[in-house]
């Protein structure tokens, strides 16, 4: 899966994120929450399963996957860090099939529809400042059994 990584030029605590989600976040119900966990957990499953059978190509793979970034703390993250905010709006506006915020932050991630495409944006982005990378994330690996048999 092609990505480009923009860099932090600053680091955040997980901590003052994890703070500063009690105070932004979206609220909605326990019931509302297990239900949008149990309907996404779904849909990355069957992504998985279906990317490993070799049911879908590369392309069609990251289009959906694309479309199925999600990162709660980003609200918060980018309460603290504007510049998250500015980041992920521009990878969206350079292209990318789908922009996130890596865990609490503060990279930033877009997903691409090449390499060719990732590492073009990245050169885009050290242009004018940014700290930028082009990266291939590995799909989902067959295991293999333990000679043991466990």
């Amino acid at each position: 899966m092609p990505l480009v990584l923009v860099l932090p030029e600053a680091e955040l605590s997980t901590a003052e994120v994890y703070r500063t989600f009690d105070g932004v976040a979206v609220r909605e119900s326990q019931a509302a929450f297990e239900a949008r966990c149990r309907r996404a957990e779904q849909e990355w499953r069957a992504l998985s399963i279906a990317w490993a059978s070799k049911e879908v190509d590369a392309a069609w793979a990251c289009m959906h996957v694309a479309g199925l970034l999600q990162n709660d703390l980003e609200r918060a993250s980018m309460h603290i860090l504007p510049q998250i905010a500015t980041r992920k709006s521009l990878l969206e506006k350079r292209g990318v099939l789908g922009a996130s915020m890596s865990g609490s932050g503060p990279t930033v991630f877009g997903v691409c529809s090449s390499i060719v495409e990732a590492e073009s944006l990245a050169r885009d982005l050290r242009e004018v400042g940014s700290r930028a990378l082009a990266a291939l994330a590995a799909g989902p690996r067959e295991t293999e059994p333990t000679r043991s048999g466990r």
